[in-house]
């Protein structure tokens, strides 16, 4: 005989057994598992310090650049609610305004802006992979816009890449608010490194 369709379910367990503990909190866990998402990682933004990016090795840096890291570029508070509108202006520190005009060697990774099938001329690096393809908020000082120079492409790749070029640090500003802080002029990339 079928189970009426208005008969509380069993869970392959006889009537009236309650639902042992461990399967009903798995239940409640697909059932809200956006929530759990958005609100972890909501809770994590808050409490995790900003992403280093990924590692140079000895050597790597070409000669007459400087390494320069996000633990330096996000490494300051903006003022800014990462899931509200951009700010309307930032207190860039010394150290980092220190660094506008130099020659400046940078690895993250990319979310491409603009290219053709030879490459990519322009796109944001990131020092986390997740700030490029999933969506997780980032606030104006996590990312450098980048530009390569006339005739050069970028290779397009999930792995890390390595830029070098002249870097620009000032607030870019789209009606009132600032949208960017850092722009890198690369004069050269290097995928997957």
């Amino acid at each position: 005989m079928l189970p009426s369709m208005n008969a509380a379910p069993t869970h392959g367990l006889p009537p009236h057994t309650p639902m042992p503990v461990a399967r009903r909190l798995v239940q409640w866990a697909r059932r809200h598992a956006a929530l759990l998402f958005v609100g972890t990682g909501l809770v994590l933004a808050a409490w995790l310090p900003p992403p280093r990016g990924p590692s140079v090795r000895d050597g790597e840096v070409p000669d007459g650049y400087s390494k320069v890291g996000f633990e330096l570029l996000a490494g300051f508070d903006t003022g800014e609610d990462p899931y509200g509108l951009p700010p309307e202006s930032v207190a860039i520190p010394a150290t980092v305004r220190a660094l506008h005009g130099k020659r400046a060697f940078i690895k993250g990774f990319m979310l491409p802006l603009d290219g053709d099938d030879d490459g990519v001329t322009e796109f944001l690096l990131n020092a986390a992979q997740d700030m490029c393809f999933f969506g997780a908020p980032v606030r104006v000082n996590d990312f450098v816009h980048v530009k390569m120079a006339p005739g050069t492409r970028a290779v397009f790749s999930h792995l890390p890449i390595a830029v070098w070029g002249r870097l620009t640090v000032a607030e870019v500003r789209q009606d009132g608010r600032v949208v960017s802080l850092y722009l890198l002029d690369a004069e050269g990339s290097r995928t997957g490194t």
